[in-house]
């Protein structure tokens, strides 16, 4: 009888075994979605290319490396646990009522970003300038960081131009070079591919701009891609979480060590099925752009409620959200930013 006992408690365990090392994966594991191949997601591709994530306990799912029109609703199915994506992207999650929580700074806004390139024949702002209201400029739609940069710029230099949008760069660059339009903004790598085709000049070029002129165009320092999730997936996976969070400041230190011809060579080697065919002379080109946008110091990657406030604050004024309220609750610092997942 007793040798049936423990036989039968031997399946017994033996059957549930497999459940808990089940349920154990899975909490150890964060489905990732992001909203393009970018370096602008650094420390996370890095992380990835260097398996540092699993060295800290995490595995890491990458469910969407091209989430910028699905992933809020990945979020919202419980599809992705965390999504790497704008910070105003976002907002829309949480002005619906969602319990959503702004994890992590993944980089902070910058007019660097892009590059503002016209026709052959304009080959000045002062040229743009001189035409008024002939003149038209194409660029992404209310809400983005070209959109944003573009305010900053026409502003700073009076330019009358009147501004059309596409919903995706490709679409931008395939109108700005069509002819039908003055001048764009776009990607620096476009802005780089056109001059160099003979095809625009770039008025604007993000890396030779100099720090000042930059901050005249966009002057508000505050975070700009970020990490967010539902707050109770979140903490059902905190361990996990907070291995994410500890890997991605990890992160940024290797990226301080690293030049960008070393960072390029690393995400075209080692994350080529994300990358695909981008050579690593633009994916470092793409890496030099960002020097000074990674957060730094004991503090990389944590979201201030000063620098939240001044994320709201440009919300209205440069990026088109004129019907969103900053000041609702649903917004507030103290409702969706969630640094506790941040440990020394």
């Amino acid at each position: 009888m007793r040798k049936f006992i423990m036989a039968a408690g031997a399946a017994l365990l033996a059957s549930i075994m497999p459940i808990a090392q089940t349920a154990l994966a899975q909490e150890n594991t964060l489905r990732i979605a992001v909203n393009t191949p970018n370096v602008v997601y650094g420390p996370f591709w890095v992380g990835m290319a260097n398996g540092m994530f699993e060295k800290n306990g995490v595995k890491i799912e990458l469910v969407s490396a091209n989430a910028l029109s699905t992933g809020a609703a990945m979020i919202v199915s419980d599809q992705a646990d965390v999504l790497l994506t704008g910070v105003y992207q976002a907002l829309r999650i949480a002005s619906e009522g969602k319990k959503l929580s702004y994890i992590f700074n993944v980089s902070d806004m910058s007019a660097r970003f892009n590059g503002f390139i016209s026709k052959p024949e304009i080959k000045s702002i002062e040229d743009l300038k001189a035409k008024g209201e002939n003149c038209r400029i194409m660029t992404l739609l209310a809400g983005t960081a070209s959109w944003a940069i573009l305010q900053g710029i026409v502003e700073e230099h009076g330019i009358k131009c009147r501004i059309s949008t596409a919903g995706t760069i490709p679409n931008v660059v395939a109108a700005a070079l069509s002819g039908q339009f003055d001048a764009a903004m776009v990607n620096a790598q476009d802005a780089y591919a056109a001059r160099d085709a003979g095809r625009a000049n770039i008025l604007i070029d993000p890396a030779t701009i100099p720090q000042a002129e930059a901050d005249a165009y966009y002057p508000n320092k505050h975070p700009f891609v970020v990490a967010i999730g539902l707050k109770d997936n979140l903490e059902a996976k905190r361990p996990a979480v907070e291995a994410f969070i500890k890997t991605m400041r990890e992160a940024f230190v290797l990226i301080e060590e690293s030049s960008s011809d070393q960072l390029g060579t690393m995400m075209s080697t080692e994350l080529s099925s994300v990358f695909q065919s981008t050579p690593a002379a633009s994916l470092a080109l793409g890496w030099k752009l960002q020097e000074g946008v990674f957060p730094q110091g004991d503090k990389a990657g944590y979201i201030s409620e000063d620098g939240w406030n001044a994320a709201m604050a440009a919300a209205s004024k440069l990026w088109g959200f004129a019907n969103l309220d900053t000041k609702a609750e649903n917004v507030s610092y103290s409702q969706v930013v969630d640094m506790s997942f941040f440990k020394d």
